[in-house]
C-alpha cells in the first residue's frame, strides 16, 4: 500500500463515533474487554481496552483515526471469505506491531456484518499513516478506509466503555 493510496486529503473530523448497541454477552480478559453486542438485530464483536495503560497519556494523543475495511460477504464462496479473514489477520497483525512504535494506540476495534473497524489515538496523523505505510510496504493493498476524528479528550473511547463494561 503506497501512502498515495491512504494519504488523501482529510475530510473535516467527524465529533462521534455511533455505537447503536443493545444485549451484550461480554467478558474481560487481562487488558481487554471482548465480546458480542447486537447492533441494528445482527452481532457485532467489540474489542476495548478496559483501561488508558499507564505509560499512556491522553493529552499525548489528542487524534481518533478509524481504519474501516467494508466487506460485501453476499454472494461471496467460502474460499473467498476464508482468503479475506487471513488477510484481515494479517492487518490484525500489523496493527499489533505498530503500537511498538509509540505513535499510537489501539483502544478499540469492531467486527460486525459487513465491516471491521480499528480505532487509534495518534500523536500526529500523518506520520502514523506513513509509518503504517511502513509496515505495509511487503503487504498486499488493503481495502482500508481512514477517517480521522475528532476526539482530544477520548469521549468515544469512554462512551463505548460504558456501554460494554461487564
Amino acid at each position: 500500500m503506497s501512502p498515495k493510496a491512504i494519504e488523501t486529503d482529510w475530510k473535516k473530523p467527524v465529533k462521534n463515533v455511533e455505537f447503536p448497541f443493545n444485549q451484550r454477552g461480554l467478558f474481560t480478559t487481562g487488558s481487554w474487554i471482548l465480546g458480542q453486542v447486537q447492533e441494528q438485530g445482527s452481532p457485532t464483536y467489540c474489542r476495548t481496552r478496559a483501561v488508558v495503560p499507564d505509560e499512556i497519556s491522553i493529552e499525548d494523543y489528542p487524534c481518533l483515526l478509524r481504519l474501516s475495511w467494508h466487506i460485501e460477504w453476499q454472494g461471496t464462496d467460502a474460499l473467498i471469505k476464508s482468503a479475506i479473514t487471513e488477510e484481515q489477520i494479517q492487518f490484525d497483525d500489523v496493527m499489533e506491531s505498530m503500537e511498538d512504535s509509540a505513535m499510537g494506540i489501539m483502544m478499540f476495534a469492531l467486527t460486525g456484518k459487513d465491516r471491521r473497524e480499528w480505532f487509534w489515538y495518534v500523536k500526529e496523523p500523518r506520520l502514523w499513516i506513513k509509518d503504517l505505510c511502513r509496515c505495509l510496504k511487503n503487504h498486499p493493498v488493503y481495502p482500508i478506509e481512514i477517517e480521522q476524528i475528532e476526539d482530544h479528550d477520548w469521549s468515544n473511547w469512554e462512551r463505548l466503555n460504558s456501554l460494554v463494561t461487564p
